[in-house]
């Protein structure tokens, strides 16, 4: 019988571990979102983007290839507050050549609707999507280290 007790107390102590590590495992997080060339495998996400692409003669060759190709360094997505809302924001970087060559995309939740950021050697050369003030910030924010 005390062996018995002993296993109930035990076991309790076992199961109050067991409900502290549950609480110890974090909510998913923005960290969690997966790279741009990921999300560019969904319709949602690559057919903004390929519109906004599309024409812009000024863009450095690399940006359009990456949307072919996926050839590009990448972090993955972060969640971002906008005017109310929490967008998807991502950065690629031109492969062997990152300093200051950046691609960044803000999207809607689940896509639909993109606006992008495009540097070369640490300039703005394009703001492309009609970005209002917020999504401007958005994305130049992205820019800093």
């Amino acid at each position: 019988m005390k062996h018995g007790i002993g296993w109930v107390r035990n076991g309790a102590a076992v199961a109050a571990l067991c409900l502290a590590g549950v609480a110890a495992i974090p909510a998913r997080s923005a960290a969690d979102l997966p790279y741009l060339y990921e999300q560019l495998k969904k319709p949602a996400y690559k057919d903004p983007l390929t519109a906004l692409l599309r024409g812009q003669a000024k863009l450095p060759p690399w940006v359009g290839a990456f949307l072919k190709t996926s050839n590009g360094v990448a972090t993955p997505g972060a969640a971002v507050p906008v005017g109310g809302q929490t967008l998807e924001l991502y950065a690629v970087c031109e492969p062997h050549n990152c300093g200051g060559n950046f691609l960044y995309v803000l999207y809607a939740p689940g896509g639909g609707q993109a606006w992008a950021l495009v540097t070369k050697d640490g300039q703005v050369i394009a703001m492309l999507g009609n970005p209002d003030p917020a999504h401007q910030k958005a994305l130049t924010d992205a820019m800093k280290p």
